[in-house]
């Protein structure tokens, strides 16, 4: 007879999810399973931490991602980290402070402009954008 393995168990939800990026649909659905967990609606958690409501939906419905001022409130409810209740934090903030892409004319030179991406692309690809920048 086979010996029977022990069951697997899965990581805990806050451990797993520090190791996790979200989207806006997965954290939505997070917040939901937090919020129904401790009997709320949108409405008493909107109260909770001082937003309005809308937010709260829009972010339960996945449209949307909160501000970090906003992501900082829902975690101080829930007695958290905000990167441990939006594990992709930090990167989300990076992204709203620098654009993914920047184009600026030089005033006085028509030959010349200054771009700059910040932006996840293919190897290959910035192989490419390097070697055209190169051609100055």
């Amino acid at each position: 007879m086979t010996p029977k393995k022990p069951p697997v168990t899965p990581l805990p939800l806050k451990d797993a999810d520090a190791m996790t990026h979200l989207t806006k649909e997965q954290f939505g659905r997070k917040l939901y399973e937090m919020m129904s967990s401790k009997g709320w609606n949108q409405s008493d958690l909107a109260r909770r931490a001082g937003m309005n409501r809308d937010n709260i939906s829009q972010y339960v419905r996945g449209r949307t991602y909160p501000t970090p001022k906003f992501l900082a409130k829902l975690a101080k409810v829930f007695d958290m980290a905000p990167e441990s209740l939006l594990p992709n934090y930090y990167e989300d903030a990076v992204e709203r402070s620098a654009p993914a892409f920047e184009y600026r004319e030089i005033p006085g030179d028509d030959k010349y402009c200054w771009i700059r991406i910040n932006k996840r692309v293919l190897k290959k690809n910035a192989t490419k954008i390097i070697e055209l920048s190169n051609e100055s």
